[in-house]
């Protein structure tokens, strides 16, 4: 997930259709604050036909316009609201933007801490869109931006603050799984690029994956453990038409089998299925024992928010000749779910 996208000649569509002038700048962003609340502004941005639009805010606060900023600590100051009520992240990718700017403008950021955004926010960020690689670079070059500054008694505390808590997502960072290898990322990125619609996006530290040697696959073969693994991915692809919605897929890709021979680490997709989406269900845990994908997570009940799913579920799909198969009735998603 890193793109610096140019400010969008659509800014604020869902404003400007409601008579509202087109917003440009962050001084015009600042004012529409003013006029009608952070919460106001912040729920244009995350609706359906606002999200791309607040993916430019993100890119322009990502770079560390000291403007563009403080637009990013008021808009802060109103997520927790907002995410409540829509079940949403925008806090997350809030920081997420803010963290990206201290390589680049390590002052300006510390410059609205505590008052704009803590220093925990601004300096130990959940980068979802980012491989463990580019985690790993935009936490050192943090450390080295902080550490080249010059003495400011003015930042010094919050420049400390800082310092300690990308050494603790530092150490945390190093600790998760190393990326997945590219001959398992590009089939799924194959796959990605069929189902998105050109806004919806992949995130590569989410991706899920099982080496699989035993089942069937498209030639009958019962048994292919000579011929190498295939494997099983769960995945989440998000940002349907530019709103937040997202779905979860679970897709089987056996060895390749061409020219009369197995190729090894080479893939074709069986088939996928999709287990997961907003409003319907998210899955927390995914295991592969023998030749069944066990998935475990939440469903919404009646009276759920979109944050809190609360019904607890276990589907159990099964690897077989035709691929993956549901096999305890789990397929339709609940009515009212945003699958597409």
């Amino acid at each position: 997930m890193k793109k610096v996208l140019a400010i969008s000649a659509l800014w604020f569509l869902a404003l400007s259709t409601t008579g509202a002038e087109a917003i440009v700048t962050a001084s015009d962003v600042l004012a529409r604050i003013d006029k009608e609340g952070a919460p106001a502004v912040l729920k244009q941005l995350t609706s359906e036909y606002g999200w791309s639009e607040f993916k430019d805010v993100l890119a322009h606060v990502s770079t560390g316009d000291p403007g563009w900023l403080k637009v990013a600590a008021k808009l802060a100051d109103a997520t927790e609201e907002v995410d409540e009520e829509s079940g949403g992240e925008a806090g997350l990718v809030i920081w997420a933007a803010v963290s990206k700017a201290v390589p680049r403008k390590p002052a300006a950021v510390l410059a609205l801490i505590p008052d704009g955004f803590t220093a925990q926010q601004a300096c130990s960020p959940f980068l979802h869109d980012a491989t463990k690689a580019e985690y790993l670079d935009l936490l050192k070059s943090s450390i080295t931006a902080l550490g080249k500054m010059p003495p400011d008694a003015s930042l010094d505390a919050a420049r400390q603050d800082c310092l300690k808590f990308l050494g603790e997502k530092l150490k945390e960072v190093k600790k998760m799984p190393a990326d997945p290898p590219q001959e398992i990322l590009q089939p799924v990125l194959q796959l990605v690029d069929l189902l998105s619609d050109g806004s919806a996006e992949f995130y590569p530290q989410g991706l899920r994956y099982f080496p699989y040697t035993e089942g069937g696959d498209p030639y009958t073969v019962k048994n292919h453990r000579e011929a190498g693994s295939g494997f099983v991915a769960d995945f989440v692809i998000e940002g349907w038409g530019g709103g937040n919605s997202d779905e979860e897929f679970l897709a089987y890709f056996a060895p390749a089998y061409t020219g009369g021979r197995w190729v090894n680490k080479k893939y074709m997709l069986q088939n996928y299925l999709v287990v997961g989406a907003r409003g319907w269900r998210y899955i927390k845990d995914v295991k592969l024992i023998k030749d069944t994908v066990i998935l475990k997570g939440d469903e919404y009940g009646p009276n759920d928010g979109m944050c809190c799913p609360s019904v607890p579920v276990e589907i159990h799909v099964k690897i077989g000749e035709a691929g993956l198969e549901f096999v305890d009735g789990k397929a339709a998603p609940l009515p009212g779910s945003e699958l597409h």
